[in-house]
């Protein structure tokens, strides 16, 4: 019994043992588990692309974690020493597999190396666990003797010019392989006004055997003030595919200096150009103008190497005998690859005030060219009209002068009986042809007196008169005053009223100036006035010596 009892005890004591090592050891193997997924969890790994690269070559980066972090971002910063981050995109994967779950959170970035050498991306860190620094190797690029893949060049046509005298800048970006994207800082032009004249254009090129693509963008600066005008270099940024890698490039062009020279000394107005135009167009015929008359003409000036703002106001002078109203006046420009041309069209209305040959003046303008270096006058050449009376004025009447005829005949002395009777005919036929002529003169002068008494009745009332029927009222007046008072301008009316009022309504008709509303009725009274008795005087004359007794 004993023994039996002591072989049961060792049996109980030995499974005991043996299940507390069973359960020891898987303890110690889930801590061993726990461990090791715990540290394949809180890892981070980087790696890239390439880990040679030359300069300016974009490097692909990718920056994975083993678990998933939410609202987690990766500090690059770290990396501005020594590269340029162009683009980040993160992404978050969850994956089960066979029960397994797994979760990973990667990002990939776009780098670009500021310098050669052997660089270090420094260690990434998230939430107390870091990469470890990864080396990249960066060398100078690898380019034939004299080629670059890509180059920024800037040019100006002139290197030294007058104050507000045109510039011609190009700026042309070079390339070879394909620009997936670019970015242009535009020039600065600082003390001078500009113009974009072509906004891009692109075209091939070959230089040294090498093709080009060519980016080329044009601009018209015009500086201010003198001095030395400096022209900053403008930049490209961009990336570029050349030889199946995609590079991320940068490009300067070289800063430019252009000396500016004062205007010269009494030079009013200063017009810097390469040539300058005048012309000129009829709107009507010139072939008959009458007194009065509104003559429309419009001259054009086109100034090239000139923008809209730098031209100067033109005076058009009439002369004498002529009146000129700018009916508008605009200013344009043209825009082309060669530079601006500045456009200032005067649309005017001529009023000639005296009959005859009249002259309209020349049209002068001095100005500076640039392609000569010296002044230069260009004209648009006087020209005469003719002007004749206004229409319906009655011209003035020539006496026709009697003449007479002397025959003489040579007859016998033997004609006889039937010569007498023949002659005492021919003195009665001459006798009545010669009271038919008297009668007929005395017809024609009554006639042409009530012509001349209805020319000398009053204006029409002025409350009868509609604004349409101003410029004809107009017209009569001029008429009436160069027939009874033998004036041919306004400005020799003694009256100075009525020339005041005259030339309001002028410049109304003309000028579209604002009308008085008692202007017509003064024109009126004052012509009226003198009318009643001027014609009074001439009409009791005239018919006195018309009915004079013989």
């Amino acid at each position: 019994m004993v023994n039996s009892y002591r072989t049961t005890e060792f049996f109980l004591f030995s499974s005991t043992k043996r299940l507390s090592n069973c359960f020891m050891q898987i303890c110690l193997l889930g801590v061993l588990c726990l461990a090791a997924n715990s540290a394949i969890a809180d890892s981070i790994s980087v790696k890239a692309d390439r880990d040679k690269v030359e300069l300016s070559d974009i490097i692909t980066v990718i920056v994975e974690t083993d678990f998933q972090i939410a609202n987690a971002s990766l500090d690059t910063s770290i990396l501005q020493d020594q590269f340029d981050v162009l683009s980040r995109q993160q992404s978050n994967q969850i994956q089960i597999i066979n029960g397994d779950f797994s979760s990973t959170t990667r990002w990939q970035l776009r780098l670009v190396a500021k310098q050669t050498g052997k660089l270090m991306i420094p260690p990434f860190e998230l939430k107390g666990v870091k990469s470890k620094p990864y080396p990249i190797e960066v060398t100078k690029p690898s380019y034939k003797a004299g080629v670059k893949p890509y180059f920024l060049e800037a040019k100006t046509d002139l290197s030294e010019v007058f104050v507000q005298q045109q510039v011609i800048y190009t700026l042309r970006f070079y390339q070879q392989g394909t620009l997936l994207n670019g970015n242009i800082r535009p020039p600065n032009f600082a003390n001078a006004q500009s113009e974009t004249l072509k906004e891009q254009s692109v075209y091939g090129k070959t230089i040294n055997g090498q093709a080009y693509t060519v980016y080329e963008w044009r601009y018209a600066l015009f500086p201010q003030q003198s001095g030395v005008l400096t022209i900053p270099g403008p930049m490209f940024t961009g990336m570029l595919s050349l030889g199946g890698r995609q590079k991320g490039i940068q490009a300067s062009a070289e800063a430019i200096k252009i000396k500016v020279l004062p205007i010269p000394q009494n030079t009013p107005p200063w017009l810097p150009a390469r040539q300058v135009r005048i012309d000129q167009n009829w709107l009507n015929s010139v072939d008959q103008v009458h007194l009065g008359d509104s003559i429309g003409r419009e001259i054009t000036i086109r100034v090239e190497g000139l923008k809209s703002t730098q031209l100067p106001k033109i005076n058009i002078d009439g002369g004498k005998d002529l009146k000129v109203y700018i009916d508008s006046e605009q200013d344009g420009q043209q825009l082309n690859s060669n530079g601006v041309t500045a456009i200032k069209t005067l649309k005017l209305a001529l009023v000639p005030t005296a009959t005859g040959t009249i002259t309209v003046p020349k049209i002068s303008i001095r100005w500076w060219n640039t392609e000569s270096q010296h002044f230069q006058v260009t004209e648009l050449a006087a020209q005469n009209i003719e002007v004749l009376a206004a229409l319906n004025s009655i011209a003035p009447t020539t006496p026709i002068d009697g003449q007479t005829t002397t025959v003489v005949s040579e007859h016998n002395s033997d004609s006889g009986y039937w010569f007498y009777i023949s002659l005492i005919m021919v003195v009665l036929w001459l006798s009545t042809l010669f009271w038919v002529y008297r009668l007929q003169q005395r017809l024609n002068a009554l006639k042409t007196l009530s012509t001349s008494i209805q020319a000398h009745t009053t204006l029409p009332e002025v409350k009868a008169l509609p604004v349409e029927s101003l410029p004809q009222f107009y017209h009569q007046t001029l008429q009436k005053l160069r027939l009874e008072q033998h004036i041919e301008s306004l400005h020799d009316i003694e009256n100075p009223l009525l020339q005041e009022q005259l030339l309001a309504l002028e410049k109304h008709l003309y000028q579209n100036a604002e009308l008085a509303d008692d202007c017509i009725a003064s024109i009126q009274k004052e012509m009226n006035a003198f009318n009643k008795t001027d014609h009074s005087a001439k009409t009791d004359s005239a018919l006195t010596a018309l009915y004079r007794p013989k």
